[in-house]
């Protein structure tokens, strides 16, 4: 008994010692600032023949005010791209009714060490301010994950995105994006915002184009009786 009893007493007093004495781990509060953490993420090297087409973003945080959000990517050359944005920019009018376009971008032109890209799009009739856009993940098929910032000083201008190639994902593949995502920043998770791309985004686009075809058939008819 008392054998046992000096063991265990040794015992504790060794690992008394080790959290007296021994390496202090702490928790760097800058781990779960995701401006820090995209600022020191690197961006994936892509392969733009594989990058390029339709990409649609379903799910943002910090949500924003752009609905129907459809990136169309042309790969120009080895090395540039063409990028136009199709977006709504109320919810109120949620059809695509605004553009934002890059043209000729050397995606040589990264930023230092971690890779990624700043972009600034015209989007008439202003030009948007140079944002940061970092591609953490990205199958080419089906996802791409992103994270990005406007300041890098300023917590307020970090996001992060998922792009999908399927304008409608499901809400599981959604989940494992947001999981998949949360690896590498805490923007991503289960409070992103959903993206609103549903038949608004394009039904009244197609109701206002039946109504035009409507419209010139009833002139017409009215032309002919007017004639006869």
């Amino acid at each position: 008994m008392s054998l046992n009893w000096n063991k265990l007493a040794a015992g504790t007093l060794q690992v008394l010692f080790l959290l007296l004495v021994g390496p202090k781990i702490t928790v760097n509060a800058q781990d779960d600032n995701p401006l820090q953490q995209c600022t020191s993420s690197s961006s994936v090297d892509l392969d733009l023949e594989q990058f390029s087409g339709i990409w649609w973003e379903v799910a943002r945080q910090p949500a924003a005010s752009m609905f129907c959000t459809q990136i169309n990517i042309t790969a120009v050359g080895n090395d540039e791209v063409d990028i136009v944005t199709w977006y709504s920019n109320t919810a109120t009018y949620p059809w695509v009714n605004q553009s934002m376009t890059l043209t000729n971008f050397s995606m040589q032109d990264t930023i230092p060490n971690t890779g990624g890209y700043n972009l600034s799009f015209v989007a008439p009739p202003t030009v948007t301010p140079y944002t940061a856009f970092k591609i953490l993940a990205t199958d080419y098929t089906n996802y791409t994950l992103i994270c990005g910032y406007t300041n890098a000083t300023d917590s307020t201008t970090a996001f992060a995105m998922i792009l999908t190639r399927d304008r409608t994902p499901s809400t599981d593949a959604l989940t494992a994006l947001e999981t998949q995502g949360s690896t590498f920043n805490s923007n991503f998770g289960s409070s992103m915002t959903l993206v609103t791309q549903d038949d608004t985004c394009y039904d009244n686009h197609s109701n206002r184009n039946t109504f035009s075809v409507l419209y010139i058939f009833v002139m017409c008819l009215i032309t002919c009786l007017l004639n006869n």
